[in-house]
């Protein structure tokens, strides 16, 4: 199975906590992220809550749940909004909405590691 994101693809975190970057900008950033991110989890659910499809648009809305247990036990829970906007099929740009005080020790997991 091919990765959903088109080669210019964006993430774009508007709200980000602190020592964490507004955007991550290309596929090959984007998926060097994620697998450095989820290698600080030693457990990790994503529960989907709610899909909002824009009529004549290429764009979805989606709501979702996380839980996550990160290396050494401390747990991380989010509610999260993101806007999905494709181009082709693929993931052009994806905006994350969460509470950031929340993500923040994820960032600080991160900076350790």
């Amino acid at each position: 199975m091919g990765q959903p994101w088109a080669e210019d693809g964006r993430i774009l975190v508007l709200y980000p906590p602190a020592g964490f970057g507004n955007s991550i900008d290309g596929k090959a950033a984007i998926l060097a992220a994620f697998r450095g991110l989820f290698g600080n989890f030693e457990f990790f659910d994503s529960q989907l809550t709610a899909i909002y499809p824009a009529a004549d648009s290429d764009s979805i809305v989606v709501e979702y749940k996380n839980r996550a247990v990160l290396i050494g036990g401390t747990e991380y829970t989010n509610s999260n909004i993101a806007i999905f906007r494709f181009e082709s099929g693929l993931i052009s740009a994806y905006y994350d909405y969460f509470d950031p005080r929340r993500f923040q020790v994820v960032v600080d997991a991160l900076a350790k590691a």
